[in-house]
């Protein structure tokens, strides 16, 4: 495992220092389910595109502003996180992927308005 890790870069002993630290772990304690700190952030949700700046930086600089207002201190305590929304793909743009349930015939052409 460790030859397989360094080929894809990592450092030889940080690998030997957490496989050790893995072997010390016992069953029960490795199954115990671990409770996780309730993130409070607010996302701050951006469609992702590669010619972006660093927003998350950007955030951070700015979040002081944030706290000069009494009302934006109170829904901003922390720095609000970054989370991408994928954008649209040109399969979406190109194909309706709405079904439609008109008869064949009815689509070719013309019919009365009803």
């Amino acid at each position: 495992m460790c030859s397989f890790l360094e080929e894809r870069e990592y450092k030889r002993k940080y690998v030997e220092e957490q496989i050790d630290r893995a072997r010390r772990t016992s069953r029960g304690e490795a199954l115990t389910e671990k409770w996780r700190k309730e993130n409070t952030r607010v996302p701050f949700v951006v469609t992702y595109h590669p010619g972006l700046p660093n927003i998350g930086s950007l955030l951070r600089d700015l979040h002081p502003v944030l706290k000069t207002s009494k009302r934006c201190k109170k829904d901003f305590p922390e720095v609000p996180m970054v989370a991408f929304r994928k954008p649209e793909s040109l399969a979406q743009c190109l194909v309706c992927t709405r079904f439609t349930n008109v008869p064949k015939e009815k689509i070719n052409g013309t019919s009365a308005c009803t």
